[in-house]
């Protein structure tokens, strides 16, 4: 009986978990980079401290498209923003696709380099992470341009991955993520800062 017990509540308590938080929702690396000013600025956007006119602030749209701009910061400013703010992921997404002057997303996979690919990518998956069936695809294929060159790219393609799982593959929602952890070893792009909020989270489905 009191095992019984036990394991109903494991179940209920898994449960719990997974409806209040998840992969994208739950790790706010954003705040490893919170003195910069492009992460400054995106949080000031969604509250309303700036307006822009139904559109991105230019300064940040420059940031965001600028190949000379780091990922983990143009992510970190995506991460910002948040996934509750839906309507601005759309606008990331729209400002990736108009860099990349691509009319649909058949024509940003083949036009995007893998850092685009991946702000697109994890803009979608945040904006609707109940869907992120597209994101995925997206994301995946960001990864096979970048060929192990970043990191970030890998990682936050495999956090996408790790919310898929959460709907169709539980078991593997922490090694997805992990195997990225292990297959750069120190050889990072990230803050670690941000990279152990990220693992911090993603440790609870270490079982």
């Amino acid at each position: 009986m009191k095992r019984s017990l036990l394991s109903l509540l494991m179940i209920v308590c898994c449960a719990v978990v997974s409806w209040a938080d998840s992969p994208l929702t739950s790790t706010d690396f954003h705040e490893a980079y919170a003195e910069h000013p492009m992460v400054v600025m995106a949080g000031d956007f969604v509250t309303g401290a700036i307006f822009s006119e139904g559109d991105l602030p230019e300064p940040m749209v420059k940031f965001l498209t600028d190949n000379k701009s780091p990922i983990d910061i143009r992510l970190a400013v995506v991460n910002k923003m948040g996934w509750d703010a839906a309507w601005a992921m759309q606008l990331v997404q729209q400002t990736v696709m108009g860099k990349c002057k691509a009319k649909d997303e058949t024509q940003l996979a083949k036009k995007a380099d893998a850092a685009s690919l991946i702000l697109y990518a994890y803009a979608k998956a945040m904006g609707d992470y109940f869907n992120v069936n597209d994101a995925r695809e997206l994301a995946h294929e960001a990864v096979r341009k970048n060929n192990g060159k970043s990191f970030t790219i890998d990682l936050i393609a495999s956090l996408i991955d790790a919310q898929w799982c959460s709907d169709n593959d539980i078991y593997h929602m922490y090694t997805v993520v992990n195997d990225v952890i292990n297959e750069y070893g120190d050889h990072q792009d990230m803050r670690t800062e941000a990279v152990n909020i990220i693992m911090d989270y993603m440790g609870l489905y270490t079982e």
